[in-house]
């Protein structure tokens, strides 16, 4: 290797801190207002491209980690202990003041799973390095001409993309654009520590400048699609602030301190700058700079103080595993607390007799329910009910009755009556659930011109359903509130949520709807009403059950 170069490929090994110290700087330049002040906006407006430089500083550090006597568990574990502490802190902070998360938002959001799967996410980057730090030790196995032949079929399509098809997903673009600049890092440490010379890297350099020059005129007045043209800049930026480390020392204490705590700036900005786009907060660009640094640097200093000791890699391994339990019971609950799919209104039968028919939908309460009303007729109008219900079921499996059980309806009843609820309280599945339920269940009775009943849930001891369910259960039930946002078997919540959402999706004048309080105000207290479970009615409670939805009926058949 030559030693008489005003730079060497050593020089970025050397100087690999202070690079990403400068390319925080810019992106927070960027971020920050600072592309309005002349003459620093020049320079800021292109503050994107310190992400390119954090890509291939990326690529050539872990080549090097990768070369260590350690094995690829180490490898993983050290990456998953630098990142997700940081990324969950300010996550915490994030889903509080700024996304209003749910626990289930923001395991989704903070796991990077919602990235990968069109959900909510933070951001594209940290998703991004996680995914490159996954495939690094087999994209090192590949050959030079093999990792340039990659880089430059992505560059490619990245261009198509772009040039042909107008590609709207720029997050996800934002990556597959970058892989070359993480890829092109791999290459310049191989040949470093083959003690090649600098040839090949100028070599590349002045090949990318002209591509560059080509490139920058058709995309710059495209905002999100300049920052491929850039790329091709970033061997002449690498080689800028690389001189500046090498040269102008006085500032390489602090650029190297700012580029250790990378990580946690790059969160922290990206947390103040939403924070003052949703509040709209007056800003001072500096002093706000000053405070990211500062908060940031700290806890890069205090993360790095905990993960001295070798005690911390136990319990990060065990909030780690702990993130992931919840995350795939997470995925298992999904379906349970994701509402039912609307479906198309099937055809009904018209009926010309003067028969009043009453359908009735729902759970163990219909599924118990005697075969027959106490009135057999309203103002001289024969009476038929027909019931269809399971026990144990939800609205959502409900709401699926009526397609399933179709026959009832396709009559069709001139009334329906849904009752259903207290199972969705018993699992904890939450009111958006229930409400939405409800929502489709209304919307296809009047669809099929068919008077919907909605009978409020009643009051019902779940405290003893809950004390009789094994430990485990429990858990997980008070999860489930926890993800959901509902309270523990909190029945008057639902009640309260369904009228009010009723009412604002304007349902609620066109359905009969029976407060509880109206035939029983005392719930499973009651107990003349209710069997030993205090759950289901007897014969008494359908009775006087019965005996306030025929009053109901014949009030609005004749008001």
């Amino acid at each position: 290797m030559k030693q008489n170069s005003i730079m060497q490929l050593k020089d970025i090994s050397i100087y690999r801190s202070e690079l990403m110290g400068w390319a925080i700087l810019w992106i927070m330049m960027l971020h920050f207002g600072f592309s309005t002040i002349w003459p620093l906006g020049f320079i800021a407006q292109y503050g994107y491209a310190g992400v390119d430089i954090f890509m291939f500083v990326s690529g050539f550090g872990l080549f090097f980690s990768l070369d260590k006597k350690t094995s690829l568990w180490d490898f993983y574990l050290r990456r998953i202990v630098r990142i997700f502490p940081a990324y969950y802190m300010v996550g915490i902070i994030a889903s509080l003041l700024i996304f209003h998360d749910s626990l289930f938002q923001y395991l989704f959001r903070y796991s990077t799973i919602g990235f990968w799967t069109g959900g909510v996410f933070n951001d594209w980057y940290v998703p991004s390095i996680i995914l490159l730090y996954l495939f690094s030790p087999f994209l090192k196995r590949i050959r030079i001409i093999g990792q340039a032949i990659l880089a430059f079929l992505l560059l490619v399509v990245s261009y198509l993309l772009v040039d042909l098809y107008e590609v709207i997903d720029s997050e996800h673009y934002f990556l597959l654009y970058r892989i070359p600049a993480f890829l092109y890092g791999m290459i310049c440490a191989r040949w470093f520590q083959q003690e090649k010379d600098m040839g090949w890297y100028f070599l590349i350099l002045l090949l990318c400048v002209p591509i560059f020059v080509w490139l920058y005129p058709q995309f710059h007045h495209v905002y999100r699609y300049k920052y491929l043209s850039v790329l091709f800049m970033m061997p002449v930026f690498i080689c800028f602030f690389a001189l500046i480390s090498k040269y102008v020392k006085i500032l390489n204490p602090v650029m190297r301190r700012l580029g250790q705590a990378s990580l946690e700036v790059y969160l922290t900005q990206g947390l103040f700058f939403c924070l003052i786009v949703k509040y709209m907060l007056i800003r001072s660009d500096i002093l706000t700079i000053a405070l990211i640094i500062l908060c940031s640097v700290s806890s890069y200093c205090l993360h790095e103080t905990l993960q001295r000791k070798r005690s911390f890699y136990i319990p990060s391994i065990v909030a780690y595993l702990f993130i992931a339990t919840c995350i795939w019971y997470i995925i298992k609950w999904q379906p349970m607390i994701t509402p039912a799919q609307s479906r198309p209104v099937y055809e009904t039968m018209t009926q010309y007799d003067d028969t009043l028919r009453i359908a009735m939908y729902g759970d163990s309460w219909v599924g118990m329910h005697p075969e027959a009303l106490p009135d057999s007729a309203i103002n001289g109008s024969p009476l038929l009910l027909q019931t269809c219900g399971r026990g144990g079921i939800k609205s959502g499996e409900v709401y699926e009755l009526m397609f399933t059980n179709r026959q009832y309806l396709q009559t069709p009843p001139q009334y329906c009556v849904v009752i259903a609820g207290i199972n969705d309280a018993i699992a904890n599945v939450g009111s958006h659930y229930y409400c939405r339920n409800y929502e489709l269940i209304i919307k296809h009775l009047l669809a099929c011109n068919i008077h919907p009943v909605v009978i409020e849930i009643p009051d019902v001891d779940l405290k003893n359903v809950y004390l009789k369910k094994p430990f485990k259960d429990r858990v997980c039930d008070a999860c489930r509130a926890l993800i959901t946002t509902s309270g523990m078997y909190d029945i008057s919540g639902y009640r309260k949520d369904l009228y009010n959402y009723l009412n604002e999706k304007n349902l609620l004048d066109s359905v009969l709807y029976i407060n509880k309080d109206f035939w029983n105000s005392n719930g499973y207290r009651n107990e003349s009403l209710y069997l030993k479970d205090k759950i289901h009615l007897n014969k008494e409670g359908y009775r006087k059950l019965d005996s306030c939805l025929i009053r109901v009926i014949e009030k609005d058949m004749f008001d």
